[in-house]
């Protein structure tokens, strides 16, 4: 990977909150690409899920 970096972002939503994760990566080979987003997808994915349970068992 020559580049991955993201942000997460915390957004009102009526009396709860959304979780917004921003992700952009650059593969050492552009040819790649396309075989990679659907990992990265899948792994930004379950980090999100994993929040939310962290999340929620805060909250319990």
């Amino acid at each position: 990977m020559k580049k991955s970096q993201g942000k997460f972002m915390v957004e009102a939503e009526g009396t709860a909150s959304v979780v917004v994760l921003e992700w952009e990566f650059e593969p050492l080979d552009p040819t790649q690409e396309a075989e990679l987003a659907p990992m990265l997808d899948g792994a930004a994915k379950m980090t999100l899920e994993n929040l939310r349970q962290r999340v929620e068992v805060a909250d319990d």
